[in-house]
């Protein structure tokens, strides 16, 4: 039982190891998965579409009902009191004096009258509601800014695409290095089997040094450009890593293999090249764009239509000399109700002038659209061609690589039967080599050009 156990910790050990080490082998798919996963950029999309979601909840908030509750204390340090001017002490000295009665008198300054019923403490509860009823430009920001959310996730879908175009370029370049490093291993062990054949017939007298030198350049020649597809191949992974996001100071490996990818290329690229239906996510984020501006439209020509809010408010206060005492008046209720309608007249303008820039945009939205529309199909009529020169150019290139290759192995043997010399084997090496070049470039074109049809149709 307890070498059971071990054997399950050691088993979870693992797997947590693992873990923590991270992936470091990658098909295409997993490296853009993994890209996706981790690009800054799609972390700020993320954080776009939650910012548009508050601001939906925010434009609705303001055809909801708004309450507001309110509470007031004051206290009277000193009673209130009005002045009042005398007008009956006046009027009858007037006549007296009118009269001769009585000498003209200075009748002095205003009495003040203090409110004798005015309580000091006043505390006051209010409670007030106020809900919009109509507002015709409100119905269409609604509808406009939920389209906000689609944009972003729109936007959100522009930058997934351009981050799978990169790390598919990138991918392809690591692909392209490591089968250049593959073809050069095998010509190079080719080549060492050769010269220790070279070698043996030295030694017995049938070749010359001459021969073993010559076989030896090759071999330092195929190894210094080795070194540079090495070089290449690093270069190459740390663009793989940067496109991807993957820590730059971890090492990366590639899983698949160039002629996987050939052939799964090759079969999609000529459905789509029937099809040619273009999915391109720039397109619906126009689209979107020309709705949103519709909308904009008519929320503001629904800006002229009557505004219809609705209101309540109750409220109580409490007059007393002493705050405290329950035998003096209670709280003294009020309320209230009402609507009120709002009709624009005028404005000075500004609502068509804002209806007219609005126009403007729908007009360059429209002609960018346009462009993008035209740029693409150019894109398409190209990249179709490019595929087409590409998979010919590529099969003629195989054909050559097969002549060379029998050449190579038909010079090979007749020197080795001694009725040909090193300098042919020599020639034909160079022309092999040529022609595996050769073809290795036009793998790469066809790789690319593959991937360009399948870019410019959106379906990559």
């Amino acid at each position: 039982m307890n070498k059971i156990m071990r054997l399950i910790f050691l088993w979870c050990l693992l797997l947590s190891v693992g873990t923590m080490m991270g992936q470091s082998s990658f098909s295409l798919s997993e490296a853009i998965d993994y890209a996706i996963q981790h690009s800054p950029e799609m972390q700020k999309q993320a954080i776009n579409r939650a910012d548009a979601d508050h601001q939906i909840r925010e434009y609705k908030s303001i055809g909801l009902p708004k309450v507001k509750g309110s509470v007031s204390y004051q206290y009277y340090i000193a009673t209130p009191a009005q002045p009042i001017q005398d007008f009956i002490t006046p009027s009858v000295y007037n006549v007296l004096f009118q009269e001769n009665v009585i000498p003209r008198k200075d009748l002095g300054t205003p009495q003040t009258f203090k409110f004798s019923l005015f309580q000091p403490n006043q505390l006051s509860l209010g409670l007030d509601v106020n809900s919009m009823l109509f507002d015709g430009s409100y119905i269409y920001g609604l509808k406009a800014i939920k389209l906000l959310r689609e944009m972003a996730d729109k936007q959100k879908d522009v930058t997934e695409y351009s981050i799978k175009s990169q790390v598919i370029k990138a991918y392809v370049n690591v692909l392209m290095a490591k089968e250049n490093l593959r073809i050069i291993d095998e010509n190079l062990a080719n080549l060492q089997n050769s010269i220790n054949e070279v070698q043996s017939m030295y030694k017995e007298g049938f070749a010359e040094f001459l021969d073993v030198q010559r076989m030896e350049l090759s071999i330092n020649n195929l190894q210094g450009e080795k070194e540079k597809i090495h070089s290449f191949l690093a270069i190459g992974k740390n663009l793989l890593k940067y496109q991807m996001n993957y820590p730059a100071s971890e090492e990366i490996e590639i899983s698949d293999t160039l002629k996987e990818t050939i052939k799964q290329l090759d079969v999609q690229v000529d459905a789509d090249i029937t099809s040619a239906i273009i999915k391109r996510p720039e397109l619906t984020l126009f689209e979107t764009s020309e709705a949103l501006n519709d909308l904009n439209l008519k929320q503001m020509k629904a800006g002229y239509y009557p505004k219809v809010n609705g209101f309540a408010s109750a409220g109580a206060s409490l007059l007393r000399q002493n705050l405290f005492d329950n035998n003096e008046t209670g709280f003294i209720p009020q309320a209230l109700v009402g609507v009120s309608i709002n009709v624009p007249i005028y404005d000075g303008g500004d609502r068509k002038a804002k209806m007219q820039r609005i126009k403007l945009t729908q007009e360059k939205t429209s002609l960018e659209k346009s462009e993008f529309l035209r740029a693409v199909n150019m894109q398409l009529m190209n990249s179709k061609s490019a595929w087409k020169s590409a998979k010919d150019n590529l099969e003629l290139r195989r054909k050559s690589l097969d002549t060379a290759q029998s050449i190579y192995d038909k010079t090979l043997i007749k020197y080795k039967e001694g009725v040909g010399s090193s300098i042919e084997v020599i020639q034909a090496e160079s022309l092999l080599l040529q022609a595996q070049s050769q073809f290795t470039g036009a793998l790469y074109d066809a790789v690319n050009a593959g991937y360009e049809v399948q870019t410019v149709l959106g379906k990559i």
